[in-house]
């Protein structure tokens, strides 16, 4: 199934349905996450970004990559 028909089929539920289907999904989103990041690594990459070795995302961009994939 598509995420285009899940989400079809989710917005289908009653309301009450929905808020528990919610909440069972922000529950497993903890499970997923790695682990959280060290100051080192935090250090690390403020360095990366400041020395021109990465390249950071502008705001701008990235809320509209977010929407996009939210409308998705």
């Amino acid at each position: 199934m598509s995420f285009a028909e899940l989400k079809t089929r989710a917005l289908r539920l009653r309301p009450a349905q929905r808020a528990k289907l919610v909440n069972v999904l922000i529950r497993t989103l903890d499970k997923d996450e790695e682990e959280p990041l060290t100051m080192e690594e935090l250090d690390r990459r403020a360095e990366d970004l400041r020395s021109g070795r990465v390249k950071g995302i502008p705001a701008k961009e990235m809320v509209a990559s977010a929407r996009a994939h939210l409308r998705a």
